[in-house]
């Protein structure tokens, strides 16, 4: 299964980690690993390219971990947020596979 824990500063979330394998399906067809981790990435490039926010990163795809941690937690919110909706949306279709901790 895989897990994301949402961290917060008080009411904003500052980042996430993302762990374990979700079981779903061999890797590289593993449909509910490639949500998890296409709506991710699309947070994380929002808040560094589009927002010019500084973050630190770190990726171990073999152990199937991810964490990211924004510096400016607050202009971030918007991608934060429709991050943890998309992800509480492939918990509902997939919870034997995908769990969200906020």
């Amino acid at each position: 299964m895989t897990t994301c824990i949402f961290h917060r500063s008080g009411e904003l979330i500052d980042g996430f980690d993302i762990a374990g394998h979700s079981g779903y399906a061999e890797a590289g067809s593993d449909i509910v690993c490639s949500a998890v981790s296409t709506a991710s990435h699309m947070a994380m490039l929002g808040i560094e390219q589009v927002l010019g926010i500084r973050c630190k990163s770190h990726h171990d795809a073999k152990k199937g971990r991810m964490r990211f941690t924004a510096s400016d937690p607050e202009k971030a919110q918007p991608f934060f947020r429709a991050l943890e909706e998309e992800l509480v949306e492939i918990e509902r279709q997939y919870p034997e596979y995908f769990r969200v901790v906020s």
